[in-house]
């Protein structure tokens, strides 16, 4: 009489299927472990800023989320596509911003979806009506950072920004994290420069030299964003340019002054964010 022999049911597709999701269960288990422990850390931090002044604790840094999201992006490999694995980044440092104090931000009507996107839920938002508003809230201390869509010809806050001291560009929204920015972040602290940034500078000239200045402008490989015709034969000019810190940027404004027009004033520094190499 011939024994059976016992069926193996290792090679069945449902028992390798198990296999692989106990396997991806165990990973799960080390990602939850490994954001817990980083929170943690995320608490230390917040007790070191403490130490130096509570008062101007800053929560949100732009230029150390675009330090973060750098590296991760050198890093990566695999099938997980870029543009998940830097949306997934964003909302873990958007929580991990939350753990260390309130952060409200304001933003204009139109850009609900972007704001949303880059902030996710855990962060306080406030939607305005208009540009001008959401940079008042700004200028009372009602919030923290304000975004207001990246100018141009229609887009023209940045007219009136001159009015609005100690405000800055500290950032920038996009879609495609290496495209243009649809939106700009602005605060009141400092500007913080990375090792590649894109510096925004206006300037205020007769409108009847607006186009030998940007002329002027563009062969010096700066980038003319918007122009504004404002009052008594005047026009604003928004320029960008890039630097990797404020001495080189002095030194731009410098060979600008320098040059045969009358400004009307001295390029203003807006702002900068963080662009990627």
């Amino acid at each position: 009489m011939s024994l059976k022999k016992p069926i193996d049911n290792s090679s069945k597709p449902e028992s390798t299927l198990e296999n692989i999701r106990n396997t991806i269960d165990s990973i799960d288990n080390k990602i939850h472990d490994l954001l817990i422990e980083r929170a943690e850390r995320v608490e230390l931090v917040v007790e070191e800023k403490k130490k130096f002044n509570e008062a101007k604790l800053i929560v949100y840094r732009p230029s150390r989320e675009h330090e973060i999201l750098t590296r991760v992006i050198q890093r990566h490999k695999g099938a997980l596509p870029l543009k998940s694995l830097i949306n997934i980044w964003r909302n873990l440092i958007s929580s991990y911003i939350s753990m260390q104090g309130e952060l409200i931000v304001c933003f204009s009507s139109t850009l609900d979806k972007i704001v949303n996107n880059h902030f996710g839920a855990d962060i306080r938002k406030e939607k305005v009506r208009t540009a001008l508003d959401a940079l008042q809230k700004l200028n009372e201390n009602n919030v923290n950072i304000t975004i207001l869509p990246y100018p141009n010809k229609d887009n023209h806050w940045w007219v009136n920004f001159k009015n609005f001291e100690n405000i800055f560009v500290i950032g920038s929204i996009s879609e495609n994290y290496n495209g243009v920015p649809q939106a700009l972040i602005l605060g009141k602290q400092n500007i913080e420069y990375a090792t590649k940034n894109m510096v925004l500078l206006t300037s205020e000239i007769q409108s009847k030299d607006v186009k030998k200045y940007s002329s002027f402008l563009l062969l010096r490989n700066y980038n003319i964003v918007a122009e504004k015709i404002i009052e008594n034969g005047k026009s604003k000019i928004i320029f960008s340019t890039t630097a990797s810190s404020i001495e080189e940027i002095d030194d731009k404004i410098k060979s600008i002054e320098n040059s045969k027009f009358n400004l009307e004033e001295s390029p203003k520094i807006m702002g900068a964010y963080a662009v990627f190499k």
